[in-house]
């Protein structure tokens, strides 16, 4: 049986759970494909988390097509990452075969620093070392030929 719990007071939650044993306070869960929590706010946050030493919210996905945490918004910033002693978003992967950040913007740029940048390994640009590759080869190819004009007009070694 469902319950409804409704609370008149701003400062009284509709619904509030307890657990003084190191339990969850709250538990929710949906099979097969309900969602076990949800938050809805028309102008305030709709779900938070807070913690003095644990994580704030905890996203975590075991299977092929679950992301850990997912952010949108259609007209501010999908996910924001903030702190006053550590770094604002920390991206990690396990994968060598995978990048830890990747940004897209099929029409724009996909990345953006204010700031200094700081490269502790290679900066590989795929593009650029074939352009690069690109200009050795022409220079190769230009020595070669004023090697073979300074020969025609010298031959012999007169000069």
């Amino acid at each position: 049986m469902a319950t409804i719990e409704t609370s008149n007071n701003a400062a009284t939650p509709a619904l509030k759970g307890d657990n003084t044993a190191g339990g969850d306070g709250v538990f929710g869960q949906a099979t097969p494909n309900g969602r076990g929590v949800v938050g809805v706010s028309a102008a305030h946050t709709a779900v938070e988390g807070n913690t003095k030493t644990g994580n704030g919210i905890l996203g975590i996905a075991d299977g092929p097509g679950g992301r850990g945490v997912v952010g949108t918004s259609i007209e501010h910033a999908g996910v924001v990452g903030s702190s006053q002693r550590f770094v604002g978003i920390w991206a990690e992967t396990k994968n060598a075969a995978q990048a830890a950040l990747l940004a897209k913007n099929p029409s724009g740029y996909a990345g953006r620093f204010e700031g200094d940048v700081v490269v502790t390994g290679a900066l590989v640009n795929p593009q650029l070392n074939q352009q690069l590759r690109q200009l050795e080869n022409d220079v190769a190819n230009l020595q070669q030929a004023v090697a073979t004009l300074l020969t025609m007009a010298h031959p012999q070694g007169s000069g």
